[in-house]
């Protein structure tokens, strides 16, 4: 796993508003990464992510939290028979629509074809916990938010409460590698940042 110090999260400038009535994974489309789908398992906060979003993740990042053996490997597998995940091969053509993006170099497989994936056109967001990761989807405006600030937008949405936002952050901290710019930002920035999650 490959946590790190991730650069502030910067977002699209597209703004969501939840509907009231939309289903729980019927939301945004959301590419996540082998760290963070890690993170979230081992503070038993991934179930819950997973009935609010729309989970894709890159066939080599899953591949990464299944090894045999692995710890949460057979609840990996679970989620992608229970469809709380879907497993995603990189398509022929990598060109999103209308879009340019600098090489993907220096990132691990997981972490470079969760990029891929959102460079053609599959998935809104990218929910990662790779620095390296992190530095280039804010060089090439691509939305993205690592695990830390996951809770923040259950809260928003209506999933969880105040306390428990706060006691999910906590533990994700605990198994995180978060720099301090990165926990001030979590907890500081404005509703407003985490309006495109929604």
């Amino acid at each position: 796993m490959k946590e790190g110090n991730c650069p502030i999260p910067i977002f699209g400038d597209r703004l969501y508003t939840m509907d009231a009535d939309m289903e729980a994974g019927r939301r945004n489309p959301v590419l996540m990464d082998a760290s963070s789908a890690i993170i979230l398992f081992k503070c038993l906060f991934f179930e819950l992510v997973a009935e609010y979003f729309r989970l894709i993740m890159a066939e080599s990042a899953y591949l990464e939290v299944t090894p045999e053996g692995c710890d949460g490997a057979d609840m990996f597998c679970r989620y992608r028979m229970e469809e709380s995940i879907k497993i995603q091969g990189l398509p022929g053509t990598i060109q999103h629509p209308g879009r340019q993006f600098q090489p993907v170099k220096g990132l691990g497989a997981g972490e470079r074809d969760t990029i891929l994936l959102y460079q053609a056109g599959i998935g809104d967001l990218v929910l990662l916990d790779d620095g390296k990761g992190a530095l280039y989807c804010r060089n090439n405006d691509i939305p993205f938010v690592n695990s830390l600030l996951v809770p923040r937008v259950l809260h928003l949405g209506g999933l969880i409460d105040i306390e428990e936002r706060d006691r999910a952050m906590k533990r994700i901290m605990a198994y995180g590698r978060y720099s301090y710019k990165i926990i001030e930002y979590a907890y500081g920035c404005g509703d407003e940042k985490l309006a495109s999650f929604l």
